[in-house]
């Protein structure tokens, strides 16, 4: 190969010293009017030429480019261009470089000869110049591509989805169980079975057959629930005959029209769903052994094959005046206060329930706030029968004739309370309140409460909202700021009561001055 130099004599590049890979081709390889790095062997050919060498060149600088290459875990793609003893030849940058058999798959190549002349796509794992050392991986690419793909399968399976597997494998923490695509998933041992086991082989071997709910994919991780599938199933498992005599109980207990009656009617079929979801609740916490639960209007299952077809307030309503604390939008602190509200009310007379800040009714001295939710108010605080009905409701994604009782509350001072998370404790806010005559709301077909909460709505409006209290409480007629004060000492928890006596400047006191107990609490510690 004949260079200018743009020099008095002519550069000259033997074939045998452009590279080292016996791949090059002077014919492809290389092009008129490329420019070319390379070191000067000798001033004279003999005939006057400056006799030149590429591959020298490109030793002296070859290194420091692979060591970049392997700093950046840079994708190359190299032909090969021999088989060796354990492994095959590839060059990158002029310099040899090794592939071991261990690194051209993701599994165990027995045979190396279909590899000659393949192109591989590859990344350097070892540069060493001192001894002429450079090895290749196609593995790492492989594997990362197959994780990759993995992921996407992954992705692609929702949670919540029922699955058949089969156990592949027990460990002491759980079961990994083998499922569709060649995917697998982990079964913990606390999401095996109910009752408390001390090992997955008490209940489970290699090859079992079973049914699994998916509950999450989280970094390309399934984690799987023998249990939660049995649950799903038992809910599956309602018979009609059970569905029809609830219903036959709800019109027993509650006041309705005759036409909901009629089984013709989208209402009667409301009201049949309504209570078909209540047992199917009903059932999964018994199964689960739980005492509260909570809901989330936007995620209530798919319609058309497990899903509730409308909000189940009706449900809430008769769970919670059985005791199951429920705290509505996932709010598991109203939960598990409303459980505490229930056991505390036990053998007092005039109820309590779950509630939130619906709408406020501006009246002067008689200003109130009018206490509902979408739909779940419990019973035990009607001031008389419930009624039956089935109304739309346009909230969720669930728009759609709804079941649910409807009634107003009781007249008669009370307490509610709340409790947030403040970072570094919890605070608990109760508010003496006064629970007033309602006036009708022909167009509100819910359950409600209307009271005035002390001293009057200015003020206690204002130091719940000081507090940081939640629209969420937790309602009772019968428990005291004494009850709540007992509570708080044995949970452990802050307290701030609102009451007549209170002024927003006292409290604002009241506050700070607990602030300085507890971080100086925390500080002591």
């Amino acid at each position: 190969m004949t260079l200018d130099l743009k020099y008095y004599a002519q550069g000259i590049i033997k074939a045998e010293d452009m590279s080292n890979d016996p791949s090059f081709s002077l014919m492809t390889d290389v092009a008129v009017g490329d420019e070319i790095e390379a070191e000067v062997i000798s001033m004279d050919d003999g005939h006057g030429n400056i006799l030149l060498s590429k591959k020298e060149a490109q030793q002296d600088t070859a290194w420091d480019v692979l060591k970049t290459y392997l700093e950046e875990k840079k994708e190359l793609t190299v032909k090969v261009s021999e088989v060796v003893n354990a492994g095959v030849v590839a060059y990158v940058e002029g310099i040899r470089g090794f592939i071991p058999a261990s690194q051209l798959s993701l599994q165990y190549v027995e045979d190396l000869a279909p590899f000659q002349g393949r192109q591989l796509n590859v990344r350097v794992i070892t540069v060493d110049p001192e001894k002429q050392k450079l090895v290749l991986s196609a593995k790492e690419i492989l594997r990362e591509q197959e994780k990759e793909a993995h992921d996407h399968k992954v992705a692609m399976i929702v949670p919540g989805t029922i699955l058949n597997g089969t156990v592949e494998s027990l460990q002491p923490y759980g079961a990994f169980v083998a499922l569709q695509d060649g995917l697998s998933g982990l079964v913990h041992i606390s999401q095996i079975c109910e009752k408390r086991i001390k090992k997955p082989s008490e209940v489970l071997k290699a090859g079992d057959k079973v049914k699994v709910k998916v509950l999450n994919t989280n970094d390309g991780r399934i984690s799987l629930s023998i249990k939660a599938a049995e649950e799903n199933a038992q809910a599956e498992e309602i018979e009609d005959t059970d569905v029809d005599a609830l219903v036959a109980t709800y019109f027993k207990e509650y006041d309705h029209d005759a036409a909901l009656e009629d089984p013709s009617t989208e209402a009667y079929r409301k009201v049949w769903n309504a209570a078909k979801a209540e047992l199917a609740i009903r059932a999964i916490l018994k199964a689960k052994g739980a005492k509260g639960f909570t809901t989330n209007f936007d995620d209530l299952g798919d319609i058309e094959y497990n899903g509730f077809d409308q909000i189940p307030g009706l449900a809430s309503q008769r769970l919670m005046a059985e005791g199951y604390g429920f705290g509505a939008e996932g709010d598991w602190k109203s939960a598990a206060l409303y459980r505490t509200v229930w056991v505390m009310n036990q053998g007092l007379p005039k109820g309590c329930s779950f509630l939130e800040d619906y709408t406020l009714n501006f009246d002067g001295a008689k200003s109130s706030i009018l206490q509902s939710h979408m739909l779940e108010v419990c019973p035990l605080i009607a001031a008389n029968k419930p009624r039956l009905e089935v109304h739309f409701l346009g909230i969720g994604i669930r728009k759609s004739q709804t079941a649910r009782l409807v009634f107003t509350s009781k007249v008669g001072t009370g307490c509610t309370a709340t409790i947030v998370d403040m970072g570094n404790r919890f605070r608990l806010i109760v508010n003496d309140v006064e629970c007033i005559e309602p006036k009708p709301l022909p167009k509100l077909p819910v359950a409600s409460a209307l009271w005035i909460p002390m001293p009057n709505l200015e003020i206690g409006a204002g130091a719940w909202i000081l507090a940081g209290g939640t629209h969420h409480s937790c309602f009772s007629y019968d428990l005291t700021a004494e009850y709540w004060e007992d509570y708080a000492e044995i949970a452990g928890i802050e307290m701030v009561h609102i009451n007549k006596d209170t002024t927003i400047s006292c409290f604002k006191k009241e506050l700070r001055m607990n602030e300085i107990y507890y971080m100086l609490n925390k500080a002591l510690c």
